[in-house]
């Protein structure tokens, strides 16, 4: 019997293992068969999964669309299914960053933390890639307000990816400076306000430094400083002040440039033209400093005013032609030239000129460094034709060097009216005439009818100098060339002058007709203002003896 049940047993297991072995490769098959077919059965689920969030780009928390809840419980449905089918770490990391987009929507930060945590880390990814991720990460980071957590996810970002990062790079600085100030470390709040203003790229710049001149302040300004903000400066102690907040530690360079500034006016105001210099020197001198002192601040405040002859620079060289030394006034001139160049260059490279006065820089056709030129150079030669004979002789130099190196008629024009200006104060009438001469083309084709005209008038000033009447009397009639029909019945004071000048020169050079009709000219306008015309009674009188 015994041996027997051991017989059955015996069999018995041999079937059963037969059996299990059969299933165990039935199994083995049908697994196979899956593994075949997963890969491509999840990337289906996975794409269905998050192809939502694909044609809607933008959809985090934060913009305008409105996601229904079960909108949002569907997604999560299908993502979850992705995370769990996939094999694939770059699906997976898909999926669990849209989990965390829609946590964020929820308001739940510190899920949706979690979800971009495990994105971060789910794949090998590309450098962007890995850039795209952490950066959905440092963000809900920020909206969650853990300033601590934020400013070690920024500093890792900052420091492995650097100028990769893009525009991302000041954002990140801009934040991680809020978090370190809310956690009351200012020192590297300021440094990364810093940091931040130095990579932007916008006009004016924006926030960051207007924060960080704002901590520089509260850690520098003194009292006496709100009189660079002051309007009036009537209280008499307005320099005092300025030495004062001078003397503070740390005082931003922009505040620096305009306590300079505003001494050099007052002193300039209080008649102390050698201390108003050595102000501008000090402000001249004083390095650009970003974000809190920049290229674009220099040039506003020196040269405000550029149009009326009042900015810095123009009373910085006028100074150094007040001290009569002139062997540096060309290369000062050329330095101030270059730096305002610069200035307007840099202005419309973040936009457009920051005052309307410099919207010739943006005129189409006309030369521009020549236009800069005669801001300083013809305002430095008005000022030495004033000073004495040296500084008349050191204006002509200057001319001489320029004028033949521009290009622009309009400008050449100008230059050579200056020139010959200075021909006439020294008497050499023969120059004179040919540098007037000279500028009747350029306007001409510059359509400068003003400066045609004065050098006609000169050249026949210059003509009836030298008793030359009928040239004179020639000349004048070419001024007049090309007036509209309202003369002489609407005479501008300089055409009623010029027509007194005409007259005359006909009258000297015996020209009684034309002459007597230029008197009945002169005489019809008179009547017009109820006047007797005296000038014709005078060359009436000439022409009768």
């Amino acid at each position: 019997m015994r041996q027997r049940l051991s017989k059955l047993r015996s069999e018995f297991c041999k079937k059963s293992q037969k059996a299990v072995r059969l299933k165990i490769g039935i199994a083995a098959v049908g697994i196979a068969s899956g593994l075949i077919s997963m890969p491509a059965a999840a990337q289906v689920v996975c794409e269905n999964a998050y192809k939502y969030f694909d044609d809607h780009s933008h959809w985090k928390r934060g913009v305008d669309d409105v996601v229904e809840p079960v909108v949002i419980r569907e997604k999560r449905r299908q993502l979850n299914a992705c995370v769990a089918v996939t094999s694939n770490d770059v699906n997976k990391g898909k999926a669990l960053s849209r989990l965390g987009h829609l946590s964020l929507a929820e308001d739940n930060f510190q899920e949706a933390i979690q979800l971009y945590r495990r994105a971060v880390s789910a794949a090998n990814w590309t450098v962007d890639s890995e850039i795209k991720f952490r950066d959905d990460l440092v963000g809900a980071i920020w909206e969650s307000k853990d300033h601590r957590s934020y400013i070690r996810e920024a500093s890792y970002m900052l420091s492995h990816f650097g100028s990769r990062l893009g525009y991302l790079q000041e954002l990140l600085y801009a934040r991680r400076a809020m978090a370190h100030e809310r956690l009351g470390n200012k020192k590297a709040a300021l440094a990364d306000f810093q940091q931040s203003a130095l990579l932007d790229e916008s006009l004016r710049k924006g926030t960051a430094a207007e924060q960080a001149l704002r901590i520089m302040r509260e850690q520098s300004w003194r009292p006496s400083c709100a009189v660079l903000d002051a309007y009036e400066f009537n209280a008499g102690d307005e320099l005092t002040k300025i030495d004062d907040c001078l003397s503070s530690t740390n005082l931003p360079s922009i505040d620096k440039a305009r306590a300079y500034r505003l001494q050099s006016l007052l002193y300039e105001r209080d008649k102390d033209p050698d201390a108003s210099y050595q102000s501008l020197l000090k402000l001249m001198r004083l390095p650009v400093d970003l974000p809190t002192y920049t290229d674009l601040d220099r040039g506003d405040l020196w040269f405000q005013g550029v149009q009326n002859d009042s900015s810095m620079m123009h009373r910085f060289l006028f100074h150094i032609i007040r001290q009569g030394d002139f062997s540096d006034l060309s290369a000062h001139i050329q330095d101030v030239e270059s730096s305002y160049r610069s200035f307007l260059e840099k202005a419309l490279a973040k936009g457009s000129p920051l005052e309307p006065s410099y919207s010739f820089f943006l005129s189409v056709g006309r030369n521009t460094n020549e236009e800069i030129a005669t801001r300083f150079l013809l305002s430095s030669v008005g000022w030495l034709v004033q000073s004495g004979e040296a500084a008349i002789d050191a204006a002509k130099s200057l001319l001489d060097s320029r004028v033949y190196r521009v290009k622009g008629p309009g400008t050449k024009a100008r230059l050579l009216m200056a020139r010959a200006d200075i021909h006439l104060r020294k008497q050499n009438l023969r120059e004179a005439d040919k540098d007037f001469a000279a500028v009747l083309p350029l306007a001409k084709e510059e359509g400068r009818t003003g400066i045609r005209r004065s050098s006609q008038r000169m050249r026949a000033l210059i003509a009836a100098n030298q008793a030359r009447f009928s040239d004179a009397y020639d000349l004048m009639n070419k001024y007049f060339e090309g007036l509209p029909d309202t003369w002489p019945s609407m005479a501008t004071p300089d055409l009623l002058e010029a027509e007194v000048l005409r007259t005359d020169f006909a009258a000297r050079a015996g020209f009684v007709d034309e002459a007597r009709k230029h008197i009945e000219i002169l005489k019809g306008i008179y009547e017009q203002y109820g006047q007797p015309c005296e000038p014709c009674a005078q060359i009436e009188q000439n022409m009768a003896n």
